[in-house]
């Protein structure tokens, strides 16, 4: 089982979201059959969380473990409050990351068309409209249940109860 959280890392309700350790509790319950991984789903009135998404990538280069820790701390940082670029490179500089293959990519949009491409997919696939949205993903039976919102641990347990028995 797999819960895809699909967020904006200027969504106060994301941000609640990753603090509360919502996921990794679920993980830490169901060892060895719950994994989670992130998508983008930069909304559009947030002024920095494209590029915020763009950077993470950039960051990450498709490591989740990287993803999560980069997310984490953009989400400490608090873009709504202390949005700008260099609060997203003061996070690149914290998490000890070459600072001039991170500029080089970034500057280069390298994952601009990705994000744009996927907040796509997300939509039509699973109807992804706002964040924090979450799709729990039984990847033996292909079915799934979505979460739509900042809920605690029990929303998702009727769903993982039901599917690790």
């Amino acid at each position: 089982i797999v819960i895809v959280e699909y967020s904006d890392l200027q969504c106060p309700f994301c941000k609640r979201h990753s603090e509360n350790g919502t996921l990794q509790a679920l993980i830490d319950k169901y060892p060895g059959k719950v994994a989670k991984t992130m998508k983008q789903f930069p909304l559009w009135f947030h002024q920095f969380a494209q590029k915020a998404w763009e950077w993470a990538y950039c960051f990450a280069q498709w490591d989740g473990e990287k993803l999560f820790k980069f997310t984490s701390a953009v989400f400490a940082k608090d873009l709504n409050s202390n949005g700008s670029n260099e609060t997203i490179f003061t996070v690149n500089k914290e998490l000890w990351w070459d600072e001039n293959s991170f500029k080089t990519c970034v500057d280069s949009g390298k994952f601009a068309q990705q994000v744009k491409d996927d907040m796509s997919e997300w939509s039509t696939l699973f109807w992804v409209t706002g964040t924090p949205w979450n799709v729990i993903l039984n990847t033996e039976s292909g079915e799934y249940v979505l979460v739509a919102g900042a809920y605690p641990t029990s929303e998702f347990e009727k769903t993982l109860d039901l599917w690790t028995k």
